[in-house]
């Protein structure tokens, strides 16, 4: 019984030691180079999933771990990139193309619906940040809503100034007020 409880203690301690090892709360910056833009890769905090932490690559380039909770401040230039999540062989990916704003904000969510709701109120709610549930999980499935307003409403979260795939929706940019509520949850990630 005793052993029991030290294997038991030693798995809880793994678990929730990933949560201490985080850095300070989300802070916005500016670039520190012209013609460079602010990306902030940033992950919801959710029990589902929560024990794994993937490596983030930029264009082949590791620039740090994304545990559950945290986010990555990167700068980036104008153009086409690549960023993969790694955790023991690829976990996710996503091209994209960006212009030259200030800042975009790159949601991973680990849970299979992230939050969305079933009605298209809630559903238009959600789309406007954290206090309506989330409803980026969900936007591409539209098996998921009950309706095309259902969808649409989740859509209006994406950043339309990026240009990527939508066939991830764990994984996609998002407008500055959306991710606003959401980011200063979080807390920086290893680098």
């Amino acid at each position: 019984m005793n052993f029991l409880r030290f294997i038991i203690s030693l798995i809880a301690g793994a678990l929730f030691s990933g949560c201490a090892s985080l850095g300070p709360a989300y802070a916005p910056t500016q670039a520190s180079q012209p013609g460079k833009s602010m990306l902030y890769i940033y992950r919801l905090s959710h029990l589902v999933g929560s024990a794994y932490s993937p490596e983030v690559k930029l264009d082949n380039e590791p620039i740090g771990v994304l545990a559950n909770g945290a986010y990555l401040p990167v700068e980036i230039t104008s153009g086409q990139h690549k960023i993969e999540f790694d955790s023991i062989g690829l976990v996710a990916a996503i091209e994209f193309k960006i212009g030259s704003k200030a800042q975009y904000f790159l949601r991973l969510d680990t849970t299979m619906n992230n939050g969305a709701k079933a009605s298209a109120t809630n559903a238009q709610t959600a789309s406007l940040g954290p206090s309506g549930g989330g409803a980026m999980g969900a936007a591409m499935s539209s098996s998921f809503f009950a309706s095309k307003d259902e969808k649409d409403a989740a859509m209006k979260a994406v950043d339309p100034a990026v240009t990527q795939p939508l066939n991830n929706p764990g994984l996609l940019f998002v407008k500055p007020d959306f991710a606003n509520p959401e980011i200063i949850n979080t807390k920086l990630g290893k680098k």
